[in-house]
């Protein structure tokens, strides 16, 4: 038990919590970015899909399906999901880049 304490108190006390954690967060960010990014191509397709449908109505060769609606509630959803995530992940990048001198000294670079 006592050596787990003093393993515990050393890596508090080291550079490697705050490593751990940078890398951690440096992850979170790709994750977000990556989210925003997936959720806005699928915005792109939904949209190609119901301008498709609409094309079709015009036309008269389809009638209005039931989850017409549904479909631009669901694109309205993901556009704005991806913006809040394209938001925050780039609010993130500018962060570090203009903070990136003091980060790597504080990483030892």
């Amino acid at each position: 038990m006592e050596v787990i304490k003093y393993i515990l108190g050393e890596i508090k006390n080291s550079d490697l919590l705050f490593t751990i954690t940078i890398v951690l967060l440096i992850l979170v960010v790709i994750i977000i970015l990556r989210e925003g990014i997936m959720n806005f191509i699928y915005f792109l397709d939904k949209k190609k899909t119901l301008n498709s449908i609409d094309n079709r109505i015009s036309k008269g060769l389809t009638d209005k399906r039931g989850t017409y609606a549904s479909d631009k509630h669901d694109m309205q959803r993901f556009l704005v999901k991806s913006i809040v995530f394209l938001i925050i992940s780039g609010m993130a990048i500018i962060y570090v880049l203009m903070n990136l001198s003091s980060l790597l000294k504080s990483l030892g670079f």
